[in-house]
């Protein structure tokens, strides 16, 4: 018998929508269009769960192995595997998929299938083997994505994802970033 961790199947978050929270996804954009998607998802109140960065490269937890191993079984299982786009960061993950299903299924449905078991997976650890527990939720509630329409967005994208540990000091999503940091939407902005 197959545990929770190593089976996807579908599975319907329920949004609430809230007038003052910030867009994230792109207006009158089709999720299930054939495309390559940069996607970041944080954890709930950017906890660091999953390792730390120690000379510009990232030490990942059993719970950040636990999160890769869950993106590439899942993408592979899925058929949206870009390798080597994937980094699982302290409190964050940034991946590039291939949405390659003629319409049949969304990034929105990847991205709810890979917080599910993700955050199921990570429940049965804190349960069996003592992981930090975490705050109500284990991802924030929402995702960060981004449609690449080109080349360059996809050549800077690779190389971001690449150079994430060794950039960490500069990330927002880091609480203890320096004063100048990376903007990547901005910079995404421009290579359009």
């Amino acid at each position: 018998m197959q545990n929770e961790c190593s089976k996807p199947d579908v599975c319907h978050e329920r949004f609430s929508s809230y007038p003052q929270r910030k867009k994230h996804h792109l207006d009158n954009v089709f999720y299930t269009v054939q495309s390559f998607y940069f996607i970041t998802i944080v954890t709930h109140k950017r906890k660091c769960l999953f390792g730390t960065v120690n000379n510009e490269n990232t030490e990942l937890t059993d719970e950040g192995k636990m999160v890769l191993s869950v993106y590439k079984e899942l993408a592979k299982q899925m058929e949206k595997v870009i390798e080597p786009t994937v980094v699982v960061m302290p409190n964050h993950i940034h991946f590039v998929i291939f949405n390659n299903t003629d319409g049949k299924e969304s990034v929105k449905d990847f991205v709810q299938q890979f917080k599910r078991l993700t955050t199921n997976c990570y429940i049965e650890g804190v349960k069996r083997k003592n992981w930090q527990p975490f705050d109500g939720r284990l991802w924030q509630r929402d995702y960060y994505d981004h449609m690449i329409r080109n080349q360059r967005e996809f050549d800077y994208i690779v190389n971001y994802i690449y150079m994430n540990p060794q950039r960490w000091r500069y990330d927002l999503l880091n609480k203890d970033h320096e004063s100048i940091t990376d903007n990547v939407s901005e910079t995404l902005n421009s290579l359009k």
